[in-house]
């Protein structure tokens, strides 16, 4: 992953702005902010319809593959990967998270999530229709 810049002073004003008091806070707030500039960068890429086309079941299947490969890597006492690295995969989790939130609140573009339909869907009660005896002639 290529380096991502973040303003100097973002983080410390966003930590004061929020009137955060824990120091472990200013570095959180750094690495989302990251996360942040990757989400967006990917999404040029992507488009929203790649994550609205499976819903939420699609981010878990995805967020899955990157644990199960960290999993490998893990379980093989290897210290780093072959293609992307151990970061960039927790990363990816990070950011497959907050869109799963996204999805659920309904705040994805171009998708509706199961609850919100289910709340606006009326169910149609089964009725019987009692057809009438035809004249066998």
């Amino acid at each position: 992953m290529n380096k991502l810049t973040i303003p100097d002073n973002l983080p410390k004003d966003i930590f004061d702005r929020l009137g955060l008091t824990e120091p472990v806070s200013l570095d959180f707030i750094k690495i989302a902010l990251e996360n942040i500039l990757l989400f967006d960068m990917k999404q040029r890429d992507y488009g929203p319809r790649n994550m609205s086309g499976f819903g939420s079941f699609g981010v878990i299947v995805r967020a899955s593959d990157k644990f199960e490969r960290l999993k490998h890597i893990f379980n093989n006492r290897r210290s780093r990967a072959v293609n992307e690295s151990v970061e960039d995969s927790f990363r990816d989790i990070s950011i497959y998270c907050i869109i799963a939130l996204m999805l659920e609140s309904g705040k994805w573009p171009d998708y509706v999530p199961a609850a919100t339909l289910r709340r606006k869907t009326k169910l149609i009660k089964p009725t019987t229709i009692t057809l009438p005896k035809e004249n066998n002639l």
